[in-house]
């Protein structure tokens, strides 16, 4: 995760990239457009194409997505998605296809958060697709994450206090990213205090004095 991918999430390029999650009456895959009718691939339930000018182009269920876990579908949750190739993105998985993950890699999946959730979703998420990593969005709370640089870390770890912290994420068994306005965090450690270490991504992310 690094400045190729910062490059890609606020690129022009990407405002207006299209992604295909539904079918037309024949079950051929079809590109959401105006006045384009379009059923979900899986439960065959009415799609509704979304254009706007600033997006990029999707598809969304009309009455009710057939994925409990989906969550409402931002500018900055599908510029992560276009970080990926197409293929990768809003993958099936499961037995009986329950579920939809943001992307889905060779080896690993990404979970693109930004609404608040659960610490029992979170675990449910995790146990389901095993091998998976959180990017989260940081800027609603970037103002409450303060941080201090750890003497030899040459400016890459940082302790930190995460006032009025998401407690939901404590208990998370796996790899955490937060999207900063100025750089992309991992968490090292978290503690149930709020406190914990960070590795940042971008030096000119500063500590506070």
């Amino acid at each position: 995760l690094g400045d190729v991918y910062k490059r890609q999430l606020y690129s022009p390029g990407n405002r207006n990239k299209i992604m295909s999650t539904a079918v037309d009456s024949f079950g051929n895959s079809v590109l959401p457009a105006k006045d384009v009718d379009g059923f979900c691939s899986e439960c065959g339930g009415e799609m509704i194409a979304k254009c706007g000018p600033t997006n990029r182009h999707h598809w969304a269920h009309k009455v009710r997505d057939c994925d409990i876990w989906s969550d409402s579908v931002g500018p900055w949750h599908l510029a992560w998605q276009d970080c990926f190739p197409k293929e990768c993105q809003e993958v099936w998985m499961g037995d009986n296809n329950e579920h939809r993950a943001d992307v889905k890699g060779e080896h690993q999946i990404l979970e693109v958060q930004k609404s608040s959730i659960s610490a029992t979703e979170i675990a449910e998420r995790e146990s389901f697709y095993g091998n998976m990593s959180w990017m989260l969005f940081g800027e609603d709370f970037e103002h409450r994450f303060k941080l201090h640089a750890m003497p030899g870390s040459k400016g890459l770890l940082f302790e930190f206090r995460w006032y009025r912290w998401k407690k939901s994420w404590v208990g998370s068994k796996k790899t955490i990213y937060i999207h900063f306005r100025k750089g992309i965090g991992r968490l090292l450690e978290f503690n149930d205090d709020g406190t914990g270490v960070i590795a940042v991504s971008y030096t000119h992310l500063r500590a506070h004095e």
